[in-house]
């Protein structure tokens, strides 16, 4: 079986978090790619939500480290 492109694309992708603020962009982004406008917008949200979702848990590891009886 040949490879899926989709599939391979998909597991490079780490879990992020899409806020119901952004599912509007997210949806849009799909709907793009999916007409065959690209993948830029997609990809540009996810790598943002990326990003603040590992922002969200540096932030929340290091205030367990500092908390109280560490």
């Amino acid at each position: 079986m040949p490879p899926r492109p989709e599939r391979d694309r998909a597991q490079r992708i780490p879990p992020v978090s899409v806020r119901p603020e952004d599912r509007p962009d997210y949806i849009a982004g799909l709907q793009q790619a999916q007409a065959g406008g690209g993948v830029d917008a997609f990809d540009r949200l996810l790598y943002q939500r990326l990003d603040a979702t590992l922002d969200e848990a540096l932030n929340a590891f290091g205030h367990a480290l500092a908390a109280p009886g560490r």
